[in-house]
């Protein structure tokens, strides 16, 4: 893995309303031999571990990485919550030039119910927003995990792709940048020429002609929105990609990048 945001690590702990996100301290090896050894735990990821093999395995300070936080209750680790970057060889992949952040996380059974993984993990995105504006954020789970595939519906996450992978049906979802939305409908009010490539390869050079919820309405000339050309397009926000847009302005003649990424792309 390589570090999945600027700046040192661990960053300062992360407090949410009920919970505390931080670096892996040496106290919480037994809960990280009680979350890997769990049937529960393990009944989507591959399977519990035996506990022999994990007190001779899990290091004295396990999870000590960047990019991975543990989720503190009450002074007592619950689970574990992570940014990944992968390796632009992995199958969930959503951006071909680069290896995208993954959003993963694991809690123990007895936190299960209460809506702490959606805590935690709105935390974690928003920081990772922050310290990196403009970069997508990928989640993978196995379709049968139907709790992992709600929280995935909750935290924004929207479907991509589906394939087999160790034996199981895969899901790859992507939440697209905090902000994307409120940039689009920026150009869209300023009627701003924009480019940028989707997901699928099509490259779009035009207009926004109306921002609704997480969709965009693709127009070629702009104009009033009751004399729509056929050819106008809604286009869901995570079938664009962030770091291929760019919008023209009329002030310095020049493409000026979606906030976050440098350079300005080829468009013009």
């Amino acid at each position: 893995m390589t570090e999945p945001g600027p700046g040192a690590w661990p960053p300062a702990p992360i407090r949410t309303e009920r919970l505390v996100l931080r670096a892996s301290e040496a106290r919480d090896r037994a809960a990280f031999i009680e979350l890997f050894a769990s049937p529960e735990v393990g009944a989507y990821t591959g399977g519990a571990r035996p506990r022999d093999e994990l007190e001779c395995m899990v290091p004295a300070v396990p999870g000590r990485r960047p990019g991975f936080f543990v989720i503190e209750l009450d002074g007592a680790m619950i689970g574990t919550v992570e940014l990944n970057r992968r390796a632009v060889e992995h199958r969930s992949q959503v951006r071909p030039d680069t290896g995208e952040a993954e959003l993963g996380y694991l809690f123990l059974p007895e936190a299960w119910g209460f809506g702490y993984a959606a805590e935690a993990c709105e935390a974690v995105l928003d920081w990772y927003a922050d310290a990196l504006p403009g970069e997508p954020v990928v989640l993978t789970t196995q379709t049968a995990n139907d709790r992992s595939m709600r929280l995935a519906a909750k935290l924004g996450f929207a479907e991509v792709a589906r394939f087999e992978e160790w034996g199981a049906d895969q899901w790859c979802g992507v939440r697209p940048p905090k902000g994307l939305h409120d940039y689009l409908a920026r150009r869209c009010e300023e009627v701003a020429k924009v480019g940028f490539t989707c997901r699928d390869g099509r490259e779009f050079l035009g207009w926004i002609a109306e921002v609704a919820g997480d969709r965009v309405l693709l127009t070629w000339a702009p104009g009033p929105l009751d004399d729509r050309d056929p050819d106008d397009e809604w286009l869901p926000l995570t079938a664009l990609r962030p770091e291929t847009a760019a919008h023209y302005d009329t002030v310095s003649s020049g493409w000026i990048p979606y906030p976050g990424r440098l350079p300005a792309p080829r468009w013009g």
